[in-house]
């Protein structure tokens, strides 16, 4: 008995001591792409191989399974490496609520988590879903119409034109007259307009004797054209220009924003970039100036940082202005996921919101950090590396 439980014992230890990881270990769902020499598989934080690299390239985990490329085709595995949809597509995009567009010959389809078509791979033509419908094209040249999760059609195919749904409503086409449609394929704003209506927050910029204002779903006049420009609304503010200058009005055509800017940038973080004669600062959406124009150049702000440059110094502010840091670097990108991409001459590295270099400068290239990973670029070979620098890769 006490030689059984022995052997039992050295058993266990072997299995331990093994390189490869035991099926019934847990594995944590966040495994990163791990490349040897040209062939991608994926380890744990650990560097542990959890899936043996064999594959030609490889994507992060999305609902629990990854795209991988073999032999020229796509497909997706499962955590422990199971090829859960085979490697027959020309072309797969992410898992996204339960579905992937994949291509197959030419033609569009979705798969379910399974590899199961829900949706025949049949479609000339075959977007993501938005709004729970997808516009689709049956045939090459053939009219647009949009599909339901379960292939039901939810508008007609009888448009030469077809664009997303958004807030409900989707722009359509015949015969390069436009308007828009609902969910249920009815005609809301008759088709007679050009291809620039566009409907945000549900008004449309309309032009008029070479000045623009604003209509309503119903083709009623909300705002004179009266202006020069006029942007899309966003958080109920339009951007708009008269006699060379800019200001920001409401949906009431109320002016929030004095015209008197050379240019007003899209708020980013409730902040606007704003200029006067080369001079930059920022605007709040109430129209207050909360950083004056004093920056010869500015960026805009970005996980509470912007980059600015005043007398040849490039540094950070904070959203009231204070100077942070200074940037003694060639060319820095936005802060992402609390790091931002630096270059010193030829050389790219990583920096935090204290202007620390965290990640050295010695890569070719490098691209912004994501749920944790960069992708970077050495020696003309791309690999992921984490938030502390450490890269998961081997040549």
């Amino acid at each position: 008995m006490q030689k059984y439980l022995l052997l039992i014992l050295l058993v266990f230890l072997v299995a331990c001591g093994n390189n490869e990881h035991p099926l019934n270990t847990p594995v944590d769902d966040h495994l990163i792409p791990y490349r040897q020499g040209k062939l991608w598989g994926f380890a744990d934080k650990t560097h542990r191989i959890i899936i043996a690299p064999q594959y030609e390239e490889v994507f992060l985990f999305k609902e629990n399974l990854a795209k991988a490329k073999q032999n020229g085709k796509y497909g997706f595995i499962d955590l422990k490496g199971k090829v859960v949809v085979p490697f027959e597509y020309d072309w797969a995009w992410d898992f996204e609520d339960g579905l992937a567009l994949v291509s197959k010959s030419q033609k569009w389809g979705y798969l379910n988590h399974l590899g199961k078509e829900i949706i025949p791979i049949i479609y000339e033509k075959l977007e993501k879903f938005k709004e729970n419908l997808a516009i689709a094209q049956k045939e090459k040249n053939g009219k647009l119409g949009a599909i339901n999760r379960q292939n039901e059609v939810a508008v007609p195919f009888e448009y030469d034109e077809l664009y997303s749904f958004e807030e409900g409503l989707a722009k359509a086409g015949v015969n390069a007259q436009y308007g828009y449609i609902d969910k249920k394929g009815t005609l809301i704003v008759p088709l007679k307009y050009n291809l620039y209506l566009n409907f945000k927050e549900r008004l449309a910029k309309v032009r008029e004797e070479g000045l623009c204002g604003f209509i309503d779903i119903q083709g009623k006049t909300v705002i004179p054209a009266k202006y020069d420009e006029v942007e899309d609304f966003e958080n109920g503010q339009s951007r708009i220009k008269l006699q060379s200058k800019w200001g920001v009005i409401d949906k009431n055509g109320k002016e929030i924003t004095p015209i008197k800017y050379d240019f007003i940038y899209n708020f980013q973080e409730q902040l606007a970039r704003v200029v006067i004669n080369n001079q930059y600062g920022f605007i709040d959406r109430s129209g207050n100036e909360v950083i004056s124009l004093r920056y010869a150049n500015a960026d805009d702000f970005s996980e509470g940082l912007a980059i600015v440059n005043d007398k040849n110094q490039t540094f950070c502010i904070d959203a009231r202005g204070n100077q942070r840091f200074a940037l003694p670097y060639d060319h820095i990108e936005k802060f992402a996921d609390g790091l931002a991409v630096v270059r010193k001459g030829n050389q790219y590295g990583f920096i935090d919101k204290q202007g620390k270099e965290v990640i050295k400068l010695k890569y070719d290239l490098a691209r912004s950090f994501e749920n944790g990973l960069a992708k970077v670029q050495l020696h003309k070979q791309w690999g992921y590396i984490d938030k502390q620098g450490n890269e998961y890769w081997e040549e």
